[in-house]
């Protein structure tokens, strides 16, 4: 048993439950970005069938920093709770559930143009002196969509990091308490 394996074994738990905690967030401000965008398409769509358009921007309040920095911060304390709750099974002699393979993963790097024009739809453009029409098509059904989507991928992702740091951490059976004097 290696001298730090006790450390891993608590900054791997506390690891765990950050993720779970900043998902939580996440569910939260994640779910309201997609309405906001949801409720602004619905808007848009209602505008054009009645020929009239009022300026009512239902994302400008977005809470896309929060939704954001909560998914960052599951995935980063989710992945290095599933590292360290791993470490901690090695070093006392338990199956971390990965059949034995401890090797390296697969890894995969992409370099094309990306000039922002998928982040530059979804987000919408800054200019003030914004025109409708009736007659375009574009009611922001595409970014709704896209946004929704992007959303949903986030919230599987961080539900399936935290479980796995969850997993990894504490044991089946094992109740989430402090020490007992």
């Amino acid at each position: 048993m290696s001298d730090n394996a006790p450390l891993k074994g608590i900054f791997g738990k506390a690891a765990a439950l950050t993720a779970l905690a900043a998902a939580g967030v996440f569910y939260v401000t994640g779910a309201q970005v997609g309405a906001d965008f949801y409720h602004q398409w619905q808007d848009n769509k209602a505008a054009a069938a009645t020929s009239s358009y009022t300026e009512q921007d239902r994302t400008a309040n977005t809470p896309w920093k929060a939704a954001l920095e909560s998914l960052g911060v599951t995935l980063a304390a989710g992945f290095t709770g599933i590292a360290l709750g791993k470490a901690h099974r090695r070093a006392n002699g338990q199956d971390d559930g990965s059949g034995g393979y401890y090797g390296g993963g697969y890894s995969s790097s992409y370099s094309g143009n990306n000039d922002n024009f998928w982040l530059g739809y979804v987000l919408g453009s800054n200019n003030s002196s914004s025109s409708s029409s009736s007659s375009s098509d574009d009611n922001g059904g595409a970014a709704a969509a896209l946004v929704i989507a992007g959303v949903a991928a986030g919230a599987a992702a961080a539900g399936i990091v935290t479980y796995k740091a969850l997993k990894y951490n504490f044991t089946p059976g094992e109740q989430l308490r402090g020490p007992s004097f």
